[in-house]
């Protein structure tokens, strides 16, 4: 599986939604951030339970998938 996003386009998309991911999480998924590749459009979703942050952007994928990764990892 491979997919290609423009850096700025990822950048901008995970500056919106890091404020959602948990620093101090009592469940361990609330630290890591869902990337669903849809048709060519990566969807980016962060939860602390209280609130959900999603944010969509376009990109350049050879088909679809479902994965979780650590939030401050992909950040930095």
């Amino acid at each position: 599986m491979t997919f290609n996003i423009d850096k700025k386009a990822i950048t901008h998309a995970l500056n919106f939604i890091i404020g959602a991911v948990e620093k101090k999480q009592t469940m361990s998924i609330l630290g890591n951030v869902l990337l669903e590749l849809i048709d060519n459009h990566l969807l980016l979703t962060a939860t602390d339970m209280e609130i959900q942050c999603s944010v969509e952007e376009i990109c350049q994928s050879d088909g679809n998938l479902s994965v979780t990764v650590s939030g401050k990892k992909l950040f930095s």
